[in-house]
């Protein structure tokens, strides 16, 4: 969820989380008036038209949230191959040596979120770590 001109509104503790409220000022696409973001679990948001129905939703969103973590957690990331010319990995090895990060491929991850954030899609920098 992206956030827009949304005004913080208060943080309320649920489940031993930090949510931080959220009124929309316009709706727009999601239709809903307010939402929250759990602080402590990137990724993890409640929209509603109250604070009383976010804070009735939270508990069990919560707790799907880190179930479906858990379940990530589980697999085995899939190894991809990507081709390059003898001499752009070899150039692409010399930067990442210079920037002291340990290996062409967690380079190459880093740089895939970082390109994402900056292109406005949602990636944790979970996903640059290595598995």
């Amino acid at each position: 969820m992206k956030k827009t001109t949304a005004q913080t509104v208060k943080n309320v503790h649920v489940k031993g989380y930090t949510l931080e409220l959220y009124h929309e000022p316009d709706a727009g696409e999601t239709g809903y008036k307010m939402y929250a973001e759990v602080k402590e679990l990137d990724g993890c948001y409640i929209a509603g038209d109250s604070e009383k129905e976010i804070l009735a939703e939270a508990p069990g969103v919560i707790d799907v949230y880190l179930a479906a973590q858990k379940e990530i957690a589980k697999q085995k990331p899939k190894l991809v191959s990507v081709k390059m010319k003898p001499d752009l990995y070899a150039l692409v090895s010399r930067y990442a040596q210079d920037q002291g990060i340990e290996n062409v491929s967690t380079l190459m991850r880093s740089l895939v979120v970082k390109k994402l954030h900056e292109d406005g899609y949602y990636s944790s920098s979970r996903l640059a770590a290595t598995h």
